[in-house]
């Protein structure tokens, strides 16, 4: 089998042909694998009946290392009978924690998710790929939202694990129809996750600056912001450009400098801007592009190099570069939040 292409595509010709003569194989070897594609339930996703017959021959409803479980796929792909075989199997429903929920919310799939409620899926899980199902919900759209809030009684304040509501969630989305639904629900822009971050830092992260527009022009007071956390203005400095930060100062922020004791120093917005080579707001040479990055340098002379740090594309934290399984393989500085994977690194 193994000789003649991957045992996914000999799979699915096998039982097309002949489902129930090739049982005995099956139970032979029901989750064989080949270059991380299991042969069992995944390639026959679609297949009904033998998904059916893969579980009473003993396959194991499984988690792909680099995708979709089983049964989350089943759940995004809307597919009820297999996914009504996977739980009468003895599958649970917030297995891999709560990740066939989630994609079934994030997706928009409600017939998945109604399938996982009933067999008592967790509508208020902590943890998992998105973090909740709220926000998961978010990205579904304002009907897995109603789904959770008016059928299930969810709170709309709900916080995961981070602290953060769906309102954070949607401000980092770019979903302004949702975020005018949440506001309309009463969650407040000035509410704050666990490392004091609001709807505006989450706003003020997204290179589209329409919701950050939408939340300031909404009236809700701006929070007492700590000298020592970072305020949306630092935000904006890290990943966005010129009009977000026109926009914060035009609504009252105010530059404050950022304290780390590892690396030992403060942090004004033009340092922020350079060490993350931030080309909206500083050349190249280190010439500041905006007018409040001039003063930045006037009033800060410079008395130690300003580091710059590496891109980020693989960090799963606040500086750890993390291989699969989250092995920690190293460090780099960065402004953000505490890491949990790493004690020794600083909150910033």
């Amino acid at each position: 089998m193994e000789r003649h292409g991957t045992a996914r595509c000999c799979s699915q010709r096998l039982f097309s042909r002949c489902p129930i003569a090739h049982l005995s194989w099956v139970r032979c070897q029901p989750d064989m694998w080949r270059r991380r594609h299991t042969i069992a339930i995944r390639s026959l996703i679609h297949m009904d009946d033998m998904v059916k017959i893969l579980l009473i021959a003993g396959a194991e409803v499984k988690k792909d290392p680099l995708g979709y479980g089983d049964l989350a796929l089943a759940a995004r792909l809307g597919n009820a009978s297999a996914l009504s075989a996977f739980l009468d199997g003895g599958t649970h429903p917030d297995a891999n924690e709560g990740e066939a929920f989630q994609i079934a919310l994030a997706s928009g799939n409600m017939k998945s998710a109604h399938i996982l409620v009933a067999a008592g899926a967790d509508v208020r899980f902590r943890g998992g790929y998105y973090g909740s199902p709220v926000y998961a919900a978010v990205n579904g759209g304002i009907e897995p939202l109603r789904f959770l809030f008016t059928e299930y009684c969810v709170e709309p304040n709900f916080r995961d694990r981070e602290g953060r509501t769906a309102l954070h969630v949607a401000a980092s989305c770019q979903i302004t129809q949702v975020i005018k639904y949440l506001l309309e629900l009463g969650l407040q822009t000035d509410h704050e996750d666990i490392k004091g971050w609001s709807a505006i830092h989450y706003a003020t992260s997204v290179h589209n600056v329409t919701n950050l527009e939408f939340l300031l022009a909404t009236g809700s007071p701006i929070s007492h912001l700590e000298p020592d956390l970072w305020s949306p203005l630092h935000v904006a400095c890290r990943n966005n450009g010129p009009e977000a930060l026109d926009l914060l100062l035009r609504y009252g922020f105010r530059p404050t400098t950022v304290t780390t004791s590892m690396p030992s120093r403060q942090w004004d917005l033009y340092d922020i801007a350079w060490a993350h080579g931030n080309r909206k707001l500083v050349e190249e040479s280190g010439t500041p592009k905006h007018e409040q990055l001039h003063l930045c340098r006037k009033q800060n002379p410079r008395n130690q190099t300003v580091p710059k740090f590496a891109p980020r594309p693989n960090w799963l934290c606040d500086g750890c570069i993390v291989g699969y399984f989250n092995v920690c393989r190293g460090h780099q500085f960065d402004l953000r939040f505490k890491c949990l994977i790493c004690p020794n690194f600083d909150y910033c």
